[in-house]
């Protein structure tokens, strides 16, 4: 299993998540704002086994993803300062859906969902804001996208984003703190800090699958983890 991370989350946490697969880390400067700047959904989009990137990414990091065989497309437009020019790629894909902001999306990410139901949203943090579990099911830090999703069927579980941390922000968002593969959900941090920790944990349950809590701190913020199965 390889997990693709920003390299600035908490040491502990990627100590525990090392004991599972191993980790690329991301890093840049200058690119786009400094809290966004290692968050892998700013620069990356994940389609099942394939990667769709930005292509101002560092070059040495495309390298390190190229050794692991990984499927890899580069996209259209470069990651910049400032909304909305670093959330091209901020995009949720399920098995039926493609959910983002599509004025913003990058057409490289639409012609690749083309098969997919579209879902517009105006939140163009989409990934930041939430994560998608399996089938229909989805935690979503975001009131916007929760009502977009609940008209088209789908089940959502809000989780109040404000005592998430992401430096240099008032706060984050969930769908930053997680990843998932399988049955497994992923979180930077215990959810016994934030006021629906249990609902959270209840919902993950109830779609059968595993939390798996990186370390016993609060919810941290970086960018999400992208999982890939090598």
């Amino acid at each position: 299993m390889l997990f693709i991370i920003d390299k600035r989350i908490p040491t502990e946490a990627k100590q525990k998540l090392a004991s599972f697969g191993k980790i690329i880390e991301l890093e840049t400067s200058g690119t786009t704002d400094n809290y966004l700047s290692g968050h892998p959904d700013i620069f990356l989009f994940q389609l099942g086994n394939s990667i769709i990137y930005a292509p101002n990414t560092p070059k040495s990091f495309i390298e390190q993803l190229r050794r692991e065989n990984l499927d890899l497309v580069k996209g259209s437009r470069e990651i910049a300062k400032g909304y909305p020019d670093c959330a091209a790629y901020n995009a949720v894909i399920s098995e039926k859906y493609f959910i983002h902001n599509l004025t913003i999306s990058d057409e490289t990410l639409l012609k690749a969902a083309e098969t997919k139901e579209k879902i517009n949203v105006k939140q163009g943090f989409t990934r930041c804001s939430l994560l998608h579990l399996k089938d229909d099911k989805f935690i979503s830090s975001d009131k916007g996208i929760e009502k977009e999703l609940i008209k088209n069927g789908c089940k959502v579980l809000y989780v109040k984003p404000e005592k998430i941390l992401l430096p240099g922000c008032r706060h984050g968002f969930f769908g930053g703190c997680a990843g998932v593969n399988g049955n497994n959900v992923f979180v930077i941090g215990s959810l016994k800090y934030i006021d629906d920790g249990n609902s959270v944990k209840d919902f993950i349950s109830n779609c059968g699958m595993n939390l798996i809590e990186l370390y016993d701190g609060p919810l941290f913020d970086a960018g999400s983890i992208l999982v890939q199965s090598v």
